[in-house]
Order: C-alpha cells, then structure tokens, then sequence
C-alpha cells in the first residue's frame, strides 16, 4: 500500500466564489476544501491545456440531446463525434469534415439524406471502377 502525502494549500478566492463553493459543498455534503481537491482531481488532465473546454451540466445534456447520446468523459465525446463524422467503405475509414458534409446535406434535395450519401457515394465509386 502506498502513502500519498497531502500539502495544504491557501489561497485566495471572492466573497462570490467562496459562496458558490460553500453552497455546492453542502448540497454534496463536503466541506469547500473537499470539493475543491475532487474538482482539482477532475481537471488534472487539462491543468496544461491552453484552450480546454469544459462543459456544464446544461451544455452537456444540451449536447447529449443532439446527439443521442450519453456522455461521461471528454474522450466518449471526441470518440462518437469521430465516428459520426466518418464514412466507412468496406474497413476502410473515411473522415469528412462538418462542411463537406452540410455541403451534400444542401444536395439532397429531394430524399432522405443517408440514401442520398449511399446514392451519391456508390455511384461515384462505380464510375471510378468503370463499371457504370
């Protein structure tokens, strides 16, 4: 078993902060210096980052509605949005951009979008082989 050693820390926060922390500390029933440490814990990974982003509950449901999906981690949310950015042929991934896809989405005039892809992506692959 390994010990890990704790150093206090001070620091300096408003009047505003220390309330909000001291409310959510309650409802979660901690102290602010525990919550504090749980959210320092939480955000470890981005203390380097230059531009992270966090989402709050509201946002993320937000996101989670749009897309269909529950999220835990920021590594579920790139992943999913990968793949729903991705065409697949046979094993072979195909990354599209958010542009090029509202692109075709403006060609699809007359049918539902996924035939209009199936459609457009078959035919061209036809034309390239020489069979069509």
């Amino acid at each position: 078993m390994s010990t890990v050693t704790k150093t206090s820390l001070r620091i300096q926060v408003t009047d505003d902060v220390l309330q909000k922390l001291d409310a959510v500390a309650k409802k979660q029933n901690v102290t602010p210096e525990a919550l504090i440490e749980r959210l320092l814990l939480q955000h470890e990974s981005t203390l380097e980052s230059t531009k992270p982003i966090v989402l709050n509950d509201t946002a993320r449901q937000h996101l989670e509605k749009v897309l269909g999906k529950n999220f835990t981690t920021a590594d579920e949310l790139v992943s999913y949005v990968q793949r729903m950015l991705t065409l697949n042929v046979g094993d072979v991934p195909i990354p599209l951009t958010p542009f090029l896809i509202d692109r075709l989405q403006t060609r699809a005039i007359s049918m539902p979008f996924d035939k209009f892809v199936q459609m457009t992506v078959k035919r061209l692959l036809e034309e390239y082989v020489g069979v069509r």
